[in-house]
């Protein structure tokens, strides 16, 4: 009996139903990233710990590693907090000061009306400037 192999889903799918750490790990695998999933569950609670307090995701290709705090944005709020939180923590300009890279990737669906659910990505990246932390927003992805 042979079986069928999964489905490829588009990360801009917006009838998939998934978490952001889901569509994260398939836009990186079409884009040619070898990406895991870093963040701890505590046994025995719903409690998620992220790697070094920041990053959900770590994603390799040659010459560039890149820490990634994924996250949903349904409010349009969600990635401000998530920004001030990783920005606030000593880890990130460490991982940054070693040569890594940090991003907060937000996932969010919206439908105008009459229209069809569209997904979109925003991606900011952190920066380490002579007056502090910065955030650069990349180009916004969407279908």
């Amino acid at each position: 009996m042979t079986t069928k192999p999964p489905r490829l889903r588009d990360p801009f799918d917006a009838s998939w139903k998934v978490n952001p750490d889901t569509r994260t790990m398939r836009f990186l695998d079409l884009n040619g990233w070898t990406a895991g999933i870093v963040e701890q569950r505590i046994h025995g609670t719903f409690i998620k710990r992220d790697f070094l307090g920041i990053a959900d995701i770590v994603a390799v290709r040659p010459g560039m590693i890149l820490a990634i705090q994924a996250t949903a944005d349904t409010s349009g709020g969600n990635s401000g907090a998530r920004m001030r939180k990783c920005g606030e923590s000593p880890t990130l300009r460490r991982w940054l000061e070693a040569g890594g890279m940090f991003a907060v990737w937000t996932w969010s669906i919206r439908k105008a009306r009459g229209e069809q659910s569209r997904v979109t990505l925003r991606r900011w990246t952190a920066v380490v400037r002579p007056t502090g932390l910065d955030w650069v927003e990349g180009e916004e992805a969407g279908r």
